[in-house]
């Protein structure tokens, strides 16, 4: 892939083609399957070509969500090859074709022309896998993929090259509870978060959230109170952390790459 192509795509700017031109690029593979699922409920479908939306994820995909750090699975083709699964077997979005130990947290990774992906923390496993093989969930271990951001959006299709442009330290922690600890922390001073709102912020499933006051107090003490459950402290305004992701970003590529702010869409088929 050239990567002179990056001047001519108009959303990522001149900042950001100088750190591709002059990071320490190496190439992880070519993308072998795209795989998207409307709504939670179905079934998901392989497709040849997808839409990456820039701070949502893939169009179509019910996992697409602003104020989402896991837009999108990203997995190896290492895990398919050992336990000979068949396709689609891990739940994912996209399919590399190299090992999945080269998908690193805080690696920024284009794919094909236009597509930049922020890998954020691992994916954990989850009994739906295990709807392939028994026991498939033993097997996967902590092997199963990665999760992203899209930093930059744009088309990609099967047989796309897939290039790590910049590996930076993990910004995300693997841990759910540095995960909560470090949104609340986030919260400006005399608003509050709501548990469930929390959840979607750090990537957590909601089921968690009655634990999460013992988890906040353990790690922020007294800041913990920044965290209520629904209907709690009503007086407190509450905070939707609408700007946090594009906030971290330019934590994340202050180095020199600068994205313009995002815009909230809204996208059919996704909660």
């Amino acid at each position: 892939m050239c990567w002179q192509h990056f001047k001519h795509v108009s959303h990522v700017n001149y900042r950001t083609v100088e750190i591709l031109e002059h990071s320490d690029r190496s190439t992880l593979g070519s993308l072998r399957e795209i795989w998207l699922r409307s709504d939670r409920k179905s079934q998901p479908a392989s497709v040849e070509r997808g839409e990456a939306v820039e701070g949502h994820g893939l169009a179509g995909d019910c996992h697409a969500d602003f104020l989402s750090p896991r837009q999108l699975l990203v997995v190896g083709d290492s895990l398919y090859n050992r336990l000979s699964l068949p396709p689609g077997s891990l739940r994912e979005n996209l399919r590399i074709n190299c090992d999945i130990r080269r998908l690193e947290p805080g690696m920024l990774v284009a794919v094909g022309a236009s597509v930049v992906l922020w890998l954020t923390f691992e994916c954990d496993v989850c009994h739906r896998l295990n709807k392939h093989r028994w026991e498939l969930m033993k097997e996967v271990g902590d092997e199963r993929g990665v999760l992203a951001r899209v930093l930059a959006g744009g088309s990609m299709s099967v047989g796309d090259s897939v290039i790590c442009v910049v590996k930076m330290p993990r910004q995300w922690p693997a841990s759910w509870r540095h995960r909560i600890a470090r949104v609340v922390a986030s919260v400006p001073d005399g608003h509050v978060v709501e548990y469930g709102h929390l959840a979607r912020l750090a990537g957590v499933p909601r089921s968690y959230c009655r634990v999460f006051p013992k988890a906040l107090r353990d790690k922020l003490g007294a800041s913990a109170e920044r965290a209520v459950s629904s209907g709690e402290s009503p007086e407190k305004p509450r905070w939707m952390g609408h700007d946090f992701f594009s906030a971290e970003a330019r934590q994340l590529l202050s180095t020199g790459v600068m994205l313009p702010p995002l815009e909230r869409q809204e996208f059919p088929n996704c909660p």
